[in-house]
């Protein structure tokens, strides 16, 4: 009833002698109106197609990632000199399951080093102390001396500052 159409009227009589009459209705659509349609169903389309493939895709990712974000967080949380958990590898994914244990060897070779580290700083530091404590107490015999000069004094003084400083750092 509001759209326009071209309407076609027929009468016609039945083979019992009865009329009937027929009415035809065919929309007519303008050409303008049919293409702004097609064209806003088509963008709507479009966008509600990009909207899904995009999300579709970051699920995807999302859920591709996570032995790799497992595997980042572990690294994060690393401290060195701590004894921690190993390398999370539980995916089916071949490489993430390399990277877990190229990081985990990485780790390990690290953790070897640091402890060798620190046990050479800890001999190094005990092997320093006693002839620093020598220097330390030869000095505090020669200030002690009654036949000493004050500029020795002061000399001596600065020497026995500087040793005690070292054995402090030490």
């Amino acid at each position: 009833d509001f759209a326009s159409s071209r309407v076609r009227k027929q009468i016609f009589m039945s083979g019992d002698g009865r009329y009937h009459e027929i009415t035809v209705s065919l929309p007519t659509f303008e050409q303008e109106v049919l293409v702004n349609h097609v064209l806003i169903w088509s963008v709507i389309l479009f966008s509600a197609l990009l909207v899904a493939m995009l999300a579709i895709s970051v699920i995807v990712v999302n859920y591709n990632m996570k032995p790799f974000h497992a595997l980042m967080k572990w690294m994060d949380g690393y401290v060195p000199g701590k004894k921690g958990a190993a390398a999370p590898a539980d995916t089916d994914i071949i490489e993430f399951r390399r990277l877990a244990a190229t990081a985990q060897k990485a780790v390990d070779r690290f953790e070897k080093e640091y402890e060798e580290r620190k046990v050479f700083i800890g001999n190094v530091t005990h092997e320093l102390q006693t002839p620093l404590a020598v220097c330390s107490s030869r000095v505090e015999m020669l200030l002690n001396r009654e036949d000493l000069d004050e500029t020795v004094a002061l000399e001596l003084a600065k020497i026995h500052r500087s040793i005690q400083h070292v054995i402090r750092l030490n």
